[in-house]
């Protein structure tokens, strides 16, 4: 289910401001050059800004034409960023490029700046003159400057947008008429608006297939018609911004990110491929400037680092305290995660920290299956430029933690909890971890050879649709009758209570989940599975084709009890082993917000 839009009648398209905005497409690298003019025509294009209320996209026109032509069709909901900058050119090749004021700020602020910036004559063509209080002459006793005297600037405002690659299948109709609008446009000049626009329609249809690619660098750059005055200047980028975030769902409604905000990433070097660095540096850091988003940045080099770090911070130490961060983004595996939710655990303040921080996820390790359910959920495809990009839109959704208690210990989960096969698989698989995730593939097809059944005593609280945390018993207290809790004990293969739809990138296990439903959804599959049946229900894994399947149960719960009688499996909650013995868990309603944007309301 789609989201429902919320305050759209907010977002208004300020029409007559944007109309005076006069933009000026880049002689070197004009993004549209030969596509709707003849190459003899040498006009440098004038273009405006216009949004098309219907189809609620941003237009991009060509007003030098002798017909208004679309160049451009730009979807807000894939913009992350919107910039304004001073390019400083030179008459020689060198050129210098600086902020206004002399330091990276705000459209919203360029007014303050105006006296330090005067227009030049409309033949200019966008360029703006830095002025010496009047003076365009240097006085003598002034140090030599690199900066030629007759440098001029020019204002140039940047659009950072990640649309969707395009999917179709090859016979796919809109495929064919893209093509044959491509075939068009190379043989003839357009005079038409709506072929542009079509065109752009055919993308956008193709973004919102129900297979969309992985998103891209797309951006748009535009020099300012020379203005004494960019109070239109700075209506016009604040309205994009608007348009931006303008979808929310209702849990997303005014969780959208503030001015202020600031993040700590913290970067797991060693997980998986050994990647997260390398992703931070070409991906994570252009994104979050590109977005206007403050961050900190901590390299773990030990194991537990990242729980460390979660620990209160005196007012000497060298470090901010987690308190003091909009967000927490994690680049790597659910390992990294399972550290930062345990470190907030046994906080005196975790309450109060989980309410305030929003939760981020990266994946660069060998099972990413937080990651890859958030991406799931928001109709993203999984990879680190999809996960950076829901964090640089700053919208964030609230969804379940858990509770779990061992005999001597508790634990905020995010994931899942497996025991017998799959937990089995994972831990065991952890000596040939060097194979990547295809060590789950190998050591389970060593578990389905040599099967293992475990007998347990499971119990569990169905649903009653009250979204609030269930209070359970102290572990070894009997259940109470009155709540209506329901035991069972049998032989069990696997037992696999999860959170989220996916326990790795490449494991979309649970289905049915959603990431703030107030339940678990447990998995199992009973010892009187065949070998033939259990290994056709674990290659079907893979892309959910097991849900449904024969052999396969799926309950849905509140809170459940596990309490093992045969030995020799583990407890394995979010990937990491646990105490083990018998073990119960509670869901703990809508405890945390994390960056995405799930296409469903519940």
């Amino acid at each position: 289910m789609t989201p429902d839009i919320v305050d759209e009648d907010n977002v208004e398209w300020p029409r007559e401001e944007a109309e005076r905005v006069k933009l000026f497409l880049p002689k070197d690298g004009d993004p549209y050059q030969g596509m709707f003019r003849s190459s003899e025509q040498t006009t440098e294009r004038r273009c405006v800004f216009r949004f098309d209320e219907d189809r609620q996209l941003l237009r991009v026109e060509d007003e030098t034409a002798e017909e208004s032509v679309v160049l451009d069709i730009i979807d807000p909901d894939d913009i992350i960023g919107v910039n304004v900058e001073v390019k400083l050119v030179a008459n020689r090749k060198a050129s210098e490029r600086r902020s206004i004021g002399g330091s990276t700020r705000s459209i919203a602020n360029i007014d303050s700046d105006k006296s330090t910036l005067s227009g030049t004559d409309e033949d200019e063509r966008g360029k703006i003159s830095p002025t010496n209080h009047g003076s365009t002459t240097a006085a003598n006793n002034e140090p030599h400057s690199e900066v030629p005297i007759d440098t001029q600037a020019k204002a140039v405002l940047s659009l950072f947008v990640y649309p969707k690659r395009k999917t179709l299948a090859k016979g796919s109709i809109l495929r064919f008429c893209r093509a044959e609008q491509n075939n068009n446009n190379s043989k003839t000049t357009s005079t038409k608006a709506e072929v542009a626009f079509n065109a752009g329609e055919i993308d956008r249809q193709e973004d919102n297939s129900s297979s969309p690619g992985h998103r891209y660098a797309h951006h748009r750059q535009f020099i300012v018609a020379p203005s004494e005055d960019f109070t239109d200047l700075s209506i016009l980028v604040n309205a994009i911004r608007k348009l931006s975030r303008r979808i929310l769902t209702k849990e997303t409604e005014g969780s959208l990110r503030d001015e202020e905000e600031r993040l700590l990433v913290i970067i797991n070097p060693y997980s998986g491929g050994k990647l997260g660095v390398r992703e931070y540096d070409t991906i994570v850091l252009p994104m979050l400037e590109q977005a206007g988003i403050a961050h900190d940045c901590l390299v773990t080099t030990h194991s537990r680092h990242a729980e460390e770090r979660m620990k209160k911070q005196s007012s000497t130490s060298d470090f901010k305290d987690i308190s003091e961060y909009s967000g927490i983004v994690l680049v790597g595996g659910d390992g990294i995660i399972h550290e930062v939710m345990q470190g907030i655990h046994h906080r005196s303040d975790r309450d109060k920290i989980l309410k305030k921080i929003k939760l981020g996820a990266i994946g660069a390790g060998t099972s990413n299956g937080f990651s890859a359910s958030l991406a799931h959920a928001s109709k993203e495809n999984f990879s680190p430029l999809d996960s950076v990009f829901m964090i640089a839109k700053g919208i964030s959704f609230w969804i379940d933690l858990s509770l779990y208690e061992t005999k001597s210990n508790t634990y905020t989960s995010f994931l899942t909890f497996s025991w017998a096969m799959i937990a089995d698989i994972d831990i065991e698989s952890e000596s040939i971890r060097w194979t990547g995730f295809l060590r789950m593939d190998i050591w389970g097809i060593v578990r389905v050879l040599f099967l293992r059944k475990y007998r347990a005593r499971f119990s569990y609280l169905p649903p009653t649709g009250e979204r609030k945390a269930i209070t359970m018993p102290p572990l070894g207290d009997p259940l109470p009758d009155s709540q209506g809790w329901i035991s069972c004990e049998d032989e069990f293969i696997v037992f696999w209570a999860s959170q989220v739809t996916h326990g790795g990138e490449q494991m979309f296990h649970a289905p049915p989940c959603k990431l703030n439903d107030g339940m678990f959804q447990i998995m199992i599959v009973r010892g009187n599975v065949s070998r033939l049946r259990l290994g056709l229900i674990l290659l079907s894994m893979e892309h959910g084709g097991h849900f449904g399947m024969s052999g396969v149960e799926f309950i849905e719960c509140s809170a459940y009890r596990l309490e093992p009688i045969s030995r020799g499996s583990y407890n394995d909650l979010d990937g990491e082993v646990i105490e083990s013995g018998p073990i119960q868990a509670a869901v703990l309603p809508s405890s945390i917000r994390a960056y995405c944007t799930p296409q469903y309301s519940t």
